[in-house]
């Protein structure tokens, strides 16, 4: 199997740097933030790379797209 990384502070920082703002701006705080983080860190995902990914992550689900909704429909998924 694939060794499992451990975040560290620089990269929990770099991550941080990226996706803070919208994270913040969706209502997650930074324990959650963290902790998402850290399961992207168990992935292989390290640092900036991390950040950005959960940024566009996030983005991607606030867009209110016919699209996206209808995805969200068919999972039975519903955001506020």
């Amino acid at each position: 199997g694939r060794k499992r990384q451990r975040a560290d502070v620089k990269d929990l920082g770099q991550g941080l740097a990226n996706v803070g703002p919208i994270a913040k701006q969706i209502g997650l705080n930074v324990e959650d933030t963290v902790a998402i983080l850290s399961v992207f860190s168990n992935a292989g995902i390290q640092g900036a790379e991390a950040g950005t990914q959960l940024k566009s992550m996030l983005v991607n689900l606030t867009r209110p797209t016919d699209k996206v909704q209808e995805a969200y429909n068919k999972l039975g998924v519903s955001l506020y």
